[in-house]
């Protein structure tokens, strides 16, 4: 992309104008927003001190430089931003709309690290501009950041203090070579931000591999600003500097030299440590790595995982021959005892994991790993799509039933709906949702089932009229839906209290090496109270937007390590370990064995569910869809299992806490041998089971029963009717009955996923 570089002068925009051009990007132009008449603006968004040497830049990067004097001040203080008449981030817009007008260019570089306050303006000004933020040092590791800004021949001065442990005496005109010890003893006395990302300290940077000249400084000026005892505060004005031609570089890179930009760039970094985006991703070559494994070495010994070609090798573990699970015959059953009854329960300890009894490559369909699109065969029966709507005391609604069924309209009466399922079904949650006196920004989750991913460039352009400002989360896969019914869609929301603001979003939509940007339209995560929902993740190389390679087991690793960093950006004391319910979507059965034990490294808290289905977006392997309760590692766990009829197994993982305001279910019903068959009244004594469990705790305390369901079954192989009629006559609960390709075990034809919490 062609980028635009905003600059300060400061270390951290230079560093991110490298680490753009190592990413393949081509610096095309400077911009700067300078203060009238001081050198010191009280702005929340521009560092002014050092300006004076900002002119400098132009020659020493040969190239282009904007500038525009800062009219406006900070008149929206909140974090959310709207474009305002006087705010100073117009001032930002009308810069870069003059640089626009001269030169044409798709993003925009800016060195923010910490700050969400000037993440979110500089995205607004670029959505604004159709362009993206390209933010690499985004929520990077400051003391590792700095070190690499070292390590890369960023010769930057500190220019300002304002610090405790910071000296202006002492400290003004230091390089951040000789300053860095004394940083990182201040960051453990007094916890400051190591790369002054708190206001502790501004940088004036005089030299980078990109610069064909570098800046010498002659002549200076002390300015206190405060003589505070603790923490005084005092800057350096630049009076007097000239610029000194690298001996590098010859001549001037203009005129004689016929190079391209990009290329006479990508050469400046050449012998420079600078990484590019993949190379951000080492860290999960090693599984013991913190932020592969959340740096716990009891969950993550190192190890090295062998790839076995036959993962059905692995007998201790996975059954040679899943059919049989009846407890004879050297089956592996998933379920260790059982009443001998017709429907006895028996509670479970666990000998292994919550997830064992995964059967390891076949997938039911008569696929193998090469990917199981390909000879998919579709749900050929209609699918009972009724809305239904479920509202708990403590406010949440799981609505559920939302699609378009071209089968019920006539082309002449309503072409909008056969042409645009999206706009359909979003009018209709709308409608429902204005009949509630709630509006679509009540929307903390939306999950789409659509029937072919190739249409998920056309939904994406409808799906974004309606949602704009902190968008909910949002997951999108591709299942084996009826040809005339190309969409189902799910809705979790939660009513907007602005007196009492319990919502909390994270929608970051410049690209970095910190996780995929968001683009579009939806966020990372939602939180409200103590329950974080995040958007299905997909293994993005998030400095490249692209799919890594490797297979399904890095991709999986990468993903989880997306969930990751956004769980503890969204609050800090939440990580992958508080993941209370998920599901793993995988297009090949194989590669549920793969992420099973990639996610076992990590937690053993939550409860997972493993889908095959035909595709996912990007074409990836595997998506993951959690959500996140703060309080997750102190709930209770139990495995239960029974049968039903002659050849029915059900087996259910549950977890609850001890206030009964959550509890969540996965039941899963396998077909054991010949005889064993899942008809409606079968059907019917599983649900009762699987909901009276989902709703033990709630009910023993009269709490609210209102719960949600996600009725997963093996296409082919249950009639999606008998499990409408089984669940619409359930009156707290809502439901969605959606077909797969296969499910966690090769014999397994039925899952519920079951969630209530308030």
């Amino acid at each position: 992309m062609r980028v635009v570089a905003l600059i300060s002068g400061g270390k951290d925009s230079c560093f991110n104008m490298m680490q753009c051009v190592a990413a393949g990007h081509e610096i095309v132009a400077l911009a700067n927003l300078q203060p009238r008449d001081k050198d010191e603006l009280d702005s929340y968004m521009y560092q002014t001190v050092g300006h004076d040497g900002i002119s400098l830049y132009a020659e020493a990067m040969d190239l282009p430089l904007f500038r525009r004097f800062i009219n406006g001040n900070a008149v929206i203080q909140d974090m959310q931003y709207s474009p305002t008449d006087g705010d100073e981030v117009e001032d930002l817009y009308l810069l870069l709309n003059e640089v626009k007008e001269s030169i044409q260019f798709d993003a925009v570089a800016v060195g923010a690290i910490l700050s969400d306050y000037q993440r979110i303006r500089v995205e607004n000004v670029c959505s604004r501009l159709d362009c993206v933020s390209l933010a690499y040092l985004w929520r990077r590791n400051q003391t590792e950041l700095l070190q690499e800004m070292i390590d890369c021949g960023i010769n930057a001065i500190i220019i300002k203090t304002a610090s405790l442990g910071l000296d202006p005496s002492v400290h003004l005109g230091q390089t951040l070579k000789e300053i860095q010890p004394h940083l990182l003893k201040s960051k453990q006395k007094y916890s400051i931000n190591v790369c002054g990302e708190g206001g502790e300290y501004e940088t004036f940077t005089l030299d980078c591999p990109l610069f064909f000249k570098s800046i010498v400084l002659d002549e200076h000026e002390t300015v206190t600003h405060s003589n505070d005892a603790i923490a005084p505060v005092g800057y350096l004005k630049l009076k007097k500097l000239h610029l000194v031609k690298k001996s590098k570089y010859g001549g001037s890179w203009s005129g004689a030299v016929e190079v391209s930009r990009v290329r006479r760039q990508r050469e400046q970094l050449e012998g420079v440590a600078v990484k590019a985006p993949i190379d951000y991703l080492s860290e999960l070559a090693d599984c013991n790595k913190a932020d592969c494994c959340d740096g716990r070495d009891e969950i993550c010994p190192h190890q090295k995982i062998e790839e076995a070609t036959n993962l059905g090798v692995e007998a201790s573990t996975f059954s040679s021959n899943s059919s049989n699970c009846s407890g004879g015959g050297g089956g592996n059953s998933d379920i260790e005892s059982f009443d001998t009854r017709s429907k006895g329960e028996a509670v479970i300890v666990p000998a292994t994991n919550p997830n064992h009894g995964i059967h390891p490559k076949t997938n039911g369909i008569g696929t193998n790993e090469s990917g199981i699109s390909k000879s998919i065969t579709r749900n050929v029966l209609s699918i009972p799509v009724a809305l239904k709507i479920t509202t708990n005391d403590g406010g949440w609604s799981w609505i559920m039933g939302i699609g378009a069924n071209k089968a019920s309209v006539d082309a002449d009466d309503d072409t909008d709906l056969l042409n645009n399922p999206m706009k359909t079904a979003l009018v209709q949650l709308q409608d429902t949702l204005n009949e509630r006196n709630m509006s679509l920004k009540s929307v903390v989750a939306i999950v789409l089932y659509i029937s072919s991913m190739d249409d998920y460039a056309k939904y994406n352009s409808e799906y974004i009229k309606f949602f704009s400002s902190q968008p909910p989360v949002r997951v999108c896969v591709e299942l084996p839906l009826p040809p005339h019914q190309p969409l189902l869609v799910e809705a979790l929301t939660f009513p907007e209290m602005p007196e009492r603001d319990f919502r909390k979003s994270m929608h970051v939509q410049g690209i970095s090496h910190w996780a995929p940007a968001n683009i579009g339209p939806y966020s990372q995560s939602h939180q409200i109270r103590d329950i974080i929902y995040v958007a299905g993740q997909i293994a993005l190389v998030p400095g490249s937007m692209k799919l890594v390679e490797g297979g399904a087991r890095m991709e999986c690793k990468l993903a989880l390590r997306h969930i990751n960093r956004i769980l503890r950006s969204t609050d800090s004391k939440v990580e992958l370990r508080d993941v209370v319910q998920g599901i793993c979507f995988v297009t090949d059965a194989s590669y549920i064995v793969k992420c099973r034990e990639e996610w076992e490294k990590r937690s053993n808290n939550g409860i997972i569910e493993y889908l095959v289905v035909p595709r996912l977006p990007r074409d990836a392997n595997v998506e993951w869809c959690v959500w996140a309760h703060m309080h997750n590692s102190a709930f209770e766990y139990e495995e239960t299992g029974c049968y039903i009829g002659s050849g029915v197994k059900v087996k259910i993982i549950r977890r609850w806490n001890y206030e009964s305001r959550v509890a969540v279910i996965v039941c899963r019903a396998s077909i054991c041998d010949q005889t064993g068959r899942i008809g409606k009244a079968e059907l019917l004594e599983i649900a009762e089971y699987a909901l009276t469990k989902l709703l033990q705790e709630a009910a023993e305390a009269e709490k609210s029963l209102e719960c949600a369901v996600k009725v997963f079954y093996k296409v082919g192989e249950l009639n999606p009717v008998d499990i409408f009629d089984v669940f619409s006559n359930q009156l707290s609960v809502t439901c969605s009955i959606l077909p797969v390709c296969a499910l966690v075990q090769e014999n397994t034809v039925l899952s519920i996923c079951g969630a209530r919490h308030q």
